[in-house]
């Protein structure tokens, strides 16, 4: 009988989407907002239309009409790859509310008469209107015009009623109160497209609408108060560390050693010491229990099986000194966990469509009688088995169409006083530009960490010092599922999972991803941690002392632990609760931004990285901040600050960062930063304009030239940019020219452009960077047996390391004064300032991989360093130091020469192979500067 219910609500779904159908109507007759007239694209342009939507226009649908083709002398196909249209700067996806956003065609449309030839797709006489590739691609004919085109038997469409027009919604990615435009570019290196029309039009007015104007801004009140609560300032809570401290130092590893996470390898308290020994004998202090990981699937099991298991091996872990963290999925549940699905009516507890009421395979983490089970569940196992920490995954919604159940639409409306709607066609669900939307998705976010706080909550009913650990694989870039963000605010442990599989090949971004981490677990007092996944035993004692140079505890991954066995044990490694980052540069990291689009919060994320891989390669001591701890307070130490394109500054960090460049910091500032406001829509202008002294005008495209003296020129290629926003200038004018200065052009087409401006700003100096150095630089990892992902520009990195170098100048406290240029540093102090360490890599084996090269395969040579390492320390007095590495069987002693303020401190030829750091005792008269 319940298999019967779930049948029926299938294919009472089924039914439901194949009658939702586009009605045919004339959309070109709708009110025109916007329109530009025959022009033409050369390869890699664009033409902009300016638009502006009333602010009765809440709610109401918008769409563009474009009339296109790619010129040719005689009607010859389709281009699929040359028409891309976005709208505020953002790329469209090719779907809204997944329907095709084409609402005049369908989504492949057949050809004429000889349709019997291949189409790009492959299917004879059949061709797909939408590619979707970074960003989404509209189908256009080859033609020397449309008329043309409609008359050729061959590549004329069959069975459009007006097939010379594509009409595109654009309603999600606009917005009342606000100036907006639509971009039509031409994405092709060979094409020239010609576009007799672009017109943008908005649906007939509305009843109510001034109405719909006033519940709008109560929406926007109540989002802001939300999102203030919840995700803001007064929301970051500072855990005591006492008693948590083992999880800056734990070595983890998981405890499956067999049968692939069975739980049924531990029955006794005698198999759980036999597990747990060696791994205790080889340095490891902390086990994490994966097994059965999808527990709800397991529910037969709980009692049988995973109780006794979680029992016996934290007993065994204690008795050795060792910690346990349990680690599974929380309400997902497969084929194994339909019996309990159907029994009891607990069909009722699992995550709705939010338009047609189908059922998924997810709990409901709003589900009361859900809750209830779980946590009753949770709190028994954690008082019969005295479990350490949790790391609960997967508690999130299905997809952007989850959860409609009726526990989370009447949430909703208690706690925000505003009610979802239930039509299925209703024109909020999925529209990202609408209010209403916009506070349902901040409001499950809530729900995400709701769950997780609640959770902790019973926990530590039973157990106090129990804490939640959290990771995410990619953190950079935007979340539709909420990513890491909601789980930080209740979480002490917070890890990163490794995204590269040869940590060593790109060991660049793999450290300025961890900096990018440490944001947040500094601005949280959390401990942070890291899971590697290297191919090879050599590529795991590089990750080890990417760990170790990091100050990240580790997850160890079972692969390459005999590789790695002596490093786990190695009696000289640093403490890491007791030191913080010690640097000259800092660089903000902002989850607005971040978050204020799927698409482009991308790019804050690649040019954060891009900045911090160059200055990781050139050794530049920085440290990653995030938005929600910037103060003038902690920025005043730091001799440069870094807004790597911060679409989105707030009210708190923009006070902070005018307060610290008024009383004399040094800014930079790049790309986009300040052109969008806190409802996440785009200004007209900067919103740091003045402070910069420069004014918007316009974008330009690569390729263009920079120029700056004594500096070679390169060209910014767009070849080089897989992201084709993040290929492009920004062309600005300077508003008082008395108080500033050109110091760099961007040369494009025989004209110049300001590139870097110089401003004067109270004490301080601002510089403002007009495109993307760091997407330019920015590369993520390899692909086994593929060249790099990310074509990065290789003159990028030199020229932003070698300028940051002259902006610091004389103040740059770690300098090299001689040393391999083969190797990485960073530097770390202790809490009390008494104390520097410096961490060192030996990069000396890092090349390209070979075309036909194995990376499974790629062994790393860590050869001996055989010159002495000499530092400067500018304004530091250092005691005495000592070097520590595996490399070498006893410590080793430094020379110490004091030169005034400053130390030179040299580490003696041969003291390092693969890593090594030196511990230097600042003296009680001289210490950090």
């Amino acid at each position: 009988m319940r298999t019967t219910s779930v049948a029926m609500l299938l294919i009472g779904l089924t039914a439901t989407l194949g009658a939702h159908a586009q009605p045919a109507e004339d959309f070109r007759a709708w009110p025109e907002i916007g329109r530009v007239e025959d022009f033409r694209l050369t390869p890699m342009t664009d033409q902009r239309v300016g638009f502006r939507l009333a602010e009765d226009a809440d709610g109401r649908r918008v769409v563009v009409a474009i009339r296109a083709f790619a010129e040719s002398d005689t009607a010859s196909g389709y281009n699929q790859s040359t028409l891309a249209v976005d709208v505020n700067g953002e790329i469209m996806e090719p779907l809204l509310s997944d329907q095709p956003r084409l609402l005049n065609r369908p989504k492949e449309i057949a050809f004429g008469a000889n349709g019997e030839r291949s189409t790009a797709a492959w299917q004879e006489g059949r061709l797909g209107l939408i590619e979707s590739w970074g960003s989404a691609r509209w189908t256009i004919p080859w033609a020397p015009s449309i008329e043309a085109w409609l008359a050729s038997p061959d590549y004329a469409p069959v069975g459009l009623d007006d097939p010379a027009w594509i009409i595109i919604e654009i309603t999600d990615m606009v917005y009342p109160d606000s100036f907006d435009y639509l971009t039509v570019r031409n994405e092709s290196a060979d094409a020239v497209v010609r576009c007799e029309m672009a017109t943008v039009h908005v649906a007939s007015e509305r009843q109510g609408s001034d109405a719909d104007g006033r519940r709008r801004k109560a929406i926007e009140a109540v989002h802001r108060r939300l999102d203030e609560q919840h995700f803001g300032r007064s929301a970051l809570v500072r855990e005591p560390a006492t008693g948590r401290e083992w999880a800056y130092e734990m070595d983890l590893i998981p405890n499956n050693y067999s049968g692939g996470d069975t739980m049924g390898e531990i029955q006794t308290i005698e198999d759980a010491r036999r597990v747990v020994a060696p791994l205790a004998a080889q340095g490891y202090t902390a086990i994490i229990v994966s097994g059965l990981h999808m527990r709800y699937t397991y529910v037969p099991l709980w009692e049988t099986r995973i109780l006794p298991y979680m029992t016996f091996i934290c007993q065994a872990a204690h008795e050795a000194g060792m910690k346990v963290i349990d680690h599974y999925d929380v309400p997902i549940f497969y084929a194994g966990g339909y019996p309990f699905l159907l029994a009891d009516d607990h069909l009722g507890w699992t995550q709705r469509d939010i338009r047609y009421g189908a059922p998924s395979r997810i709990y409901c983490i709003n589900n009361p009688d859900f809750r209830d089970h779980f946590f009753s569940w949770a709190r028994r196992v954690q008082r019969e088995a005295g479990i350490d920490a949790y790391q609960i995954d997967e508690v999130y919604f299905h997809s952007k169409n989850h959860c409609g159940c009726e526990h989370c639409r009447r949430l909703f409306a208690e706690q925000t006083g505003f009610e979802l709607p239930r039509e299925p066609d209703s024109p909020v669900l999925n529209n990202d530009a609408d209010p209403l939307w916009q506070l349902w998705r901040l409001w499950q976010s809530i729900s995400v960490q709701q769950f997780k706080r609640d959770f902790m909550a019973a926990i530590h009913q039973e157990n106090p010092a129990a804490f939640l650990s959290t990771y995410t694989t990619t953190y950079y870039s935007a979340s539709s599922g909420g990513g890491l963000w909601p789980a930080v605010f209740c979480s002490y442990a917070i890890g990163k999972e490794g995204v590269s599989r040869v940590p060593f090949q790109n060991y660049r971004y793999c450290i300025a991803d961890r900096r990018l981490y440490h944001s947040i677990t500094d601005a949280f007092d959390s401990a942070p941690w890291m899971l590697w996944y290297p191919l090879t035993g050599s590529a795991g004692r590089f990750s080890w002392g990417m760990s170790q140079a990091c100050n990240d505890a580790q997850w160890h991954v079972q692969s390459v632990a005999s590789s790695i066995r002596d490093l786990i044990a190695w009696p000289h490694k640093t403490t890491k609760f007791d030191y913080e980052t010690f640097a000259d540069v800092a660089m903000v990291f902002s989850e607005k931004s971040k978050s204020a689009s799927l698409w482009t919060g991308y790019y804050h994320g690649m040019e954060t990285l891009g900045w911090g891989e160059a200055m990781v390669g050139a050794n530049i001591q920085y440290q990653q901040i995030h938005e929600i701890a910037v103060t003038p307070e902690l920025l005043a130490p730091f001799k440069l600050v870094i807004l790597p394109r911060m679409t989105l500054v707030d009210e708190p960090n923009r006070e902070a960062i005018e307060a610290y460049v008024r009383d004399g910091g040094t800014l930079i500032v790049t790309a986009e930063t300040g052109l969008l406001d806190e409802a996440r829509r785009p200004l007209e202008d900067f919103s740091l304009g003045e402070m910069m002294n420069l004014r918007f005008v316009d974008f330009q495209h690569a390729p263009f030239e920079v120029v700056k003296p004594g500096y070679p020129t390169f060209t910014f290629d767009r070849e080089r940019m897989l992201y084709k926003h993040g290929a492009r200038m920004l062309e600005v004018e300077v508003r008082d020219p008395d108080r500033s200065r050109v110091i760099a052009t961007f040369t494009k087409d025989d004209r110049d452009y300001p590139g870097i401006v110089q401003t004067s700003y109270g004490s301080g100096t601002v510089y403002y960077v007009a495109t993307f150095f760091g997407v330019s630089n920015f590369e993520m990892g390899l692909h086994e047996g593929r060249p790099d992902i990310f074509r990065r520009n290789p003159d990028a990195a030199p020229f932003m390391a070698t300028w940051l170098r002259e902006l610091l100048g004389d103040s740059e406290t770690v300098t090299t004064v001689d040393a391999p240029e083969a190797l990485v540093y960073t530097t770390w102090i202790t809490r009390d300032e008494g104390e520097l360490a410096i961490h060192f890599l030996n990069v000396a084996d890092h090349r390209p991989l070979g075309p036909d090269e194995a990376v499974k395969r790629r062994q790393i040579d860590f050869p001996l360093v055989d010159q002495p390492i000499t530092l400067l320390l500018r304004g530091m007095q250092v005691a005495e130091a000592t070097f520590y590495s595996p490399d070498t069987a006893e410590p080793v002693s430094c020379t110490v020469a004091r030169a005034g303020p400053d130390t030179q401190l040299t580490i003696p030829a041969g003291s390092m192979a693969m890593y090594g750091f030196a511990r230097a005792r600042l003296s009680e008269t001289g210490g950090a500067p």
